[in-house]
């Protein structure tokens, strides 16, 4: 069994670098479903429409985690569009 199967993951930063690569990962070891956060919509949605396209339903919040309203809201949205949230990634703002 992948080891994420059937879980639903939040990345903050997850536009790009180590939070892009945690989000591919996460796709491979068998996320239901990947939430990833950033301030770059384009990043963002490119690496959605990818994650998708290999089969793991991915959503892009723009998120600024400075911003704590946003960062409490990125949570709920996660909630709202995939009716559970097991695991957030994290990175400091």
């Amino acid at each position: 069994m992948p080891l994420l199967q059937d879980k639903v993951i939040l990345i903050s930063g997850g536009t790009q670098g180590l939070g892009a690569g945690v989000a591919r990962r996460a796709a491979a070891e068998g996320a239901a479903g990947i939430a990833i956060t950033g301030r770059n919509a384009d990043s963002g949605e490119r690496l959605a429409a990818e994650l998708t396209a290999s089969g793991v339903e991915t959503r892009f919040i723009k998120t600024d985690l400075a911003d704590v309203e946003q960062a409490r809201n990125s949570v709920l949205e996660t909630i709202n569009v995939f009716g559970q949230l097991d695991c957030a990634v994290m990175r400091p703002a």
